[in-house]
């Protein structure tokens, strides 16, 4: 299947599913197997995953997920390789693969409490990750160096940072890696200069969040396409889910789940 009925498989999915209002939805869930069933994530799209199955377990009295999380390229892997049915990802594969949009994310530009600069060009941001600039004067801060915190390999949130960032040019070999979301707050929240990013699920206190381009992200930056680092939250499989699957899958793109993804992350479509 080439890319164009990729997109159309989004298209058809989401007509079906995304105009369901929690009334047009079956009353009650499928019949489930006596094992919980299994939900697969990237790190970057847990935390909405675990608010989606909670609520949907509470709403239809149905059997508590397990989630399991981890990196993209590993979870794409078993994908192929059948030990998997579906994963949430915030990055689509380039190859041909069935999809389905449930919720849109920014990419969050996160520093140290120390770092004064508050808002950064893509251009100036690249740079950083480039190794070109070593220094927050050079950008209008203090003299504090600058440590670059970058994801593994692999990683969701770096594929999609590469592409909205970095182009073709490669990170500074001086980056030190976070390989997990969780990972990248903690090591810029206590790296005094430091530098990361993180799905916009991730944000907290403990660092500052950049404006990019002189506009900083949030629900609606984001969900009218302002913020420059914009993406797309699916599930992905090798064919459309049944059962259980496609009645949670239905309910996320309700109004009802719509509201959940709202709460850290920024719908596809704003319920009423």
């Amino acid at each position: 299947m080439g890319p164009s009925k990729r997109t159309l498989a989004i298209v058809a999915l989401t007509t079906t599913l995304v105009s369901c209002s929690p009334q047009s939805l079956p009353a009650t869930t499928p019949t489930t197997p006596a094992n919980p069933p299994r939900i697969y994530t990237t790190t970057a799209t847990q935390p909405l995953m675990v608010d989606l199955t909670l609520a949907y377990s509470e709403r239809y009295s149905a059997p508590q997920f397990d989630i399991f999380s981890g990196n993209y390229q590993d979870m794409l892997n078993m994908l192929y390789q059948g030990d998997i049915a579906y994963f949430v990802t915030n990055h689509l594969p380039a190859d041909s693969i069935w999809a389905a949009p449930i919720a849109q994310d920014g990419i969050v530009i996160i520093t140290h409490s120390s770092v004064q600069v508050k808002n950064i060009s893509v251009d100036d941001l690249r740079r950083i990750y480039q190794g070109s600039i070593h220094n927050w004067m050079s950008l209008g801060g203090a003299d504090i160096p600058i440590t670059v915190f970058s994801r593994e390999a692999g990683s969701s949130t770096r594929a999609e940072f590469d592409t909205m960032v970095m182009g073709y040019r490669q990170t500074t070999a001086n980056a030190r890696v976070a390989s997990s979301s969780m990972q990248m707050v903690n090591q810029v929240a206590n790296q005094p200069g430091s530098i990361g990013y993180v799905s916009m699920g991730f944000v907290e206190e403990r660092v500052q969040v950049m404006a990019v381009e002189n506009i900083l992200p949030n629900l609606d930056t984001v969900y009218e396409g302002i913020y420059p680092l914009r993406s797309t939250i699916f599930i992905v499989g090798l064919a459309e889910p049944e059962g259980i699957f496609r009645h949670f899958l239905g309910w996320v793109q309700s109004p009802d789940g719509q509201s959940i993804v709202g709460q850290r992350y920024v719908p596809i479509m704003m319920p009423n």
